[in-house]
């Protein structure tokens, strides 16, 4: 049997969206957060995913695990406290709904 035949397509640039999106600022149980827009190009691929969920559901609760992962690693003194809180995960699905819905989208919709 032969080797299929193909070719591979260059691509020399990435997509850019010349879209300049604000970011989101949060004050939240007195930590100070500043967000990429959910929308934005530059959100880090980490969450792209769970982004893409709450665009497409507008479920806070869809892709949680990203945003845990998200929070513990680029917010550990935020993270402290919602571990120390009583009802830390309400805290964290207010968060994530308060960043959709800065960023233009509606978590509950």
């Amino acid at each position: 049997m032969s080797e299929p035949s193909y070719e591979h397509v260059y691509v020399d640039e990435a997509f850019e969206d010349t879209k300049d999106l604000p970011e989101v600022h949060l004050d939240v149980l007195g930590e100070h957060i500043d967000l990429p827009n959910l929308n934005s190009p530059r959100l880090p691929l980490g969450i792209v995913s769970a982004a893409l969920e709450l665009s497409d559901g507008g479920d806070a609760n869809k892709g949680i695990r990203t945003f845990i992962d998200y929070f513990q690693v680029t917010y550990p003194s935020l993270w402290r406290k919602l571990e120390n809180e009583e009802n830390g995960v309400g805290w964290l699905v207010a968060i994530i709904e308060a960043w959709a819905s800065q960023s233009g989208m509606d978590p509950k919709a």
